[in-house]
């Protein structure tokens, strides 16, 4: 989705083709365990506490971060149990702020989108709008990862659809057969009738010449 000049989102763009393919692969790849421990209240963070300081890192180091973190967060909630992801969605709902872009916005519709039915797809996709406005495209690693989950989603119902049309038209074709096959044995019954009747009339002439 890219923005156009009135302010509104418009598919495609916003994150480079190059960039969008190369995590989307990545995206679409082998699973890794569901990162969800350090999000639960009470989780243990003594390690985190204990471990040395990182250097100060670059803003394309922290980008690079954050949307490792972004996929592999992806990865794990395609391999997650559903009553796994029925517990986080209770958790992270309370963690998403009305208009803010964040990583637990991202998170949250990752897990509804995992858990939503079919009727209720594009509610969860609007979810990424806010990351997806003019003022969030400074928004690093945040922003860009929306952008790439929403050209993932499209591409998937897309990918439905398609599926879906080639049901109707396995299913019309199958119909199609049927019909065939039962006017064909319609008309197999109407040619033996026919035979038997040119038949009878045969062996009536014989009678009579006789």
């Amino acid at each position: 989705m890219t923005m156009g000049s009135d302010g509104k989102p418009r598919r495609r763009g916003a994150a480079s083709r190059p960039m969008l393919g190369l995590v989307l692969a990545a995206m679409l790849g082998g699973c890794q365990n569901l990162p969800f421990g350090a999000e639960l209240p009470g989780a243990n963070t003594e390690q985190e506490t204990a471990a040395p300081q990182p250097a100060p890192e670059t803003a394309a180091q922290a980008r690079s971060r954050q949307l490792a973190g972004l996929l592999d967060y992806y990865r794990g909630v395609q391999m997650a149990p559903r009553g796994v992801l029925e517990e986080r969605e209770k958790y992270l709902v309370d963690l998403v702020t009305e208009g803010e872009c964040d990583p637990w916005r991202l998170k949250y519709a990752m897990v509804s989108k995992a858990l939503a039915a079919p009727g209720d797809i594009e509610k969860v996709r609007s979810l990424l709008t806010g990351c997806m406005e003019p003022n969030q495209r400074e928004n690093g690693a945040v922003s860009t990862f929306a952008y790439i989950l929403e050209e993932l989603w499209e591409t998937e119902a897309v990918s439905v659809r398609y599926r879906e049309q080639l049901e109707a038209t396995r299913k019309k074709l199958d119909s199609e057969q049927a019909e065939t096959a039962k006017l064909r044995k319609q008309l197999e019954g109407l040619k033996a009738i026919e035979e038997s009747i040119q038949q009878r009339d045969r062996d009536k002439g014989a009678s009579g010449s006789q």
